[in-house]
């Protein structure tokens, strides 16, 4: 009787097993499985609210399953489709929450809607409307009610605040945001035993750091140090074959630690650096489109190392599989703002690859200087994104 309603109960365990396996079939990468299980899922939650308005169960099946509709195509990089999503998710996590607002699960699903919406827009260059949903998920952090749970996101989440002011220009803001990852990794310290939540809350403000330093300019020795020491303490929990998810923190971590480097001129440590990112990236199986860019976006990184060596084979071999990345249809059809600014790089890379041609050197610099101009401005204006700009400018006023 779930499906015809006839017993409500087990209408209400039906809708709750569609949103869960189809997180689990999208987990696994099998997108057009879970596409029919979230639809399915939807379908019966709606009937079911139809019948009992404010039924909390069907509401969070519907919330969760269009969150998990906004993950599968924001992982294909459509991102107006997967904003749309997020934002009915969101829609119906607000009525959810007005119906028990001491709840601390609703608060935290909020933030995370908040904060799924900003990364969309971000995406699409909408940067300023992006930067407003990023304070409506740190607003909701600041009442009493934070666990160890959501101090492990809200540190996140402000870590990613504070690079995102650093790009904008604003480093009172940056340090503030820095400051607030500080007080939650206490509270994580205080109230989540797990060693790994520990390692991850530290690694991830320590690569803020790295983040900030790159844009910002400070001691690059030292914060690269620091970021090293985190890798051997998460090294000391994780070993050395962690999961898909941590095995993606420590390529984030040794890919900043890279950047840092090269900005020391010390290109064969970078080198080292990427050739450990790649390392980890590779062990996630079923990497999405998103993931697969930041793939692309180290080999372009380790390319570059290797041309500052000299090493313009390997650096050839290293870039082509991105330069093929974005030649994919699909790539040709994302709304993701941010890929034009990736896919320069990428360009710039293949062009110092080519340094002992210099008419492919040029070409490659044409199309990188092209390819970054074509993002919004709003993007532009980023120091993260401006730098690889200044990088292109300065290659091509070389003799």
């Amino acid at each position: 009787g779930a499906l015809e309603l006839t017993y409500l109960p087990a209408t209400a365990g039906y809708v709750v097993n569609g949103w869960q396996l189809g997180e689990a079939l999208g987990s696994l990468d099998k997108n057009d499985e879970a596409k029919l299980v979230l639809d399915e899922t939807l379908v019966l939650a709606d009937k079911l609210i139809a019948v009992r308005p404010g039924h909390r169960r069907a509401m969070s099946a519907k919330s969760t399953a269009n969150s998990q509709f906004a993950q599968i195509e924001g992982n294909r990089l459509q991102v107006a489709t997967a904003l749309r999503y997020a934002r009915e998710a969101q829609r119906v996590q607000l009525e959810l929450t007005a119906l028990d607002p001491g709840s601390s699960a609703s608060q935290n699903n909020l933030r995370v809607g908040y904060y799924g919406i900003a990364i969309g827009l971000y995406s699409m260059g909408r940067v300023d409307e992006a930067w407003q949903q990023y304070l409506l998920a740190l607003e909701l952090g600041r009442d009493e009610r934070v666990n160890g749970f959501s101090a492990q996101n809200l540190l996140f989440w402000h870590a990613d605040m504070a690079t995102i002011a650093a790009s904008r220009g604003d480093t009172n803001r940056a340090n503030l945001d820095l400051a607030d990852a500080e007080r939650y990794f206490a509270v994580i310290k205080i109230q989540n035993a797990s060693a790994r939540g520990r390692v991850n809350g530290r690694g991830r403000i320590e690569t803020a750091h790295g983040e900030i330093a790159r844009m910002t300019g400070g001691d690059f020795k030292a914060t690269r140090a620091a970021i090293d020491s985190s890798i051997a303490e998460r090294l000391g929990v994780f070993g050395d074959k962690p999961a898909a998810l941590p095995a993606g923190l420590f390529a984030i971590q040794h890919t900043v630690a890279a950047e840092l480097s090269l900005l020391l001129n010390e290109a064969s440590v970078a080198e080292t650096h990427l050739r450990k990112a790649l390392t980890y990236w590779q062990m996630n199986d079923s990497p999405s489109l998103s993931d697969q860019s930041s793939i692309n976006d180290t080999r372009a990184l380790l390319a570059t190392a290797l041309s500052r060596q000299a090493k313009f084979d390997e650096a050839v071999k290293a870039v082509a599989p991105a330069l093929a990345f974005y030649k994919l249809p699909v790539l040709q059809k994302t709304d993701d703002e941010t890929m034009k600014t990736f896919h320069a790089r990428v360009l710039y890379a293949a062009a110092l690859a080519n340094a002992p041609n210099p008419a492919e050197k040029a070409r490659y610099l044409n199309e990188a200087a092209q390819r970054f101009d074509a993002a919004p401005a709003s993007l532009k204006r980023l120091k993260n994104f401006a730098m690889i700009r200044e990088a292109i400018a300065a290659e091509m006023s070389k003799p």
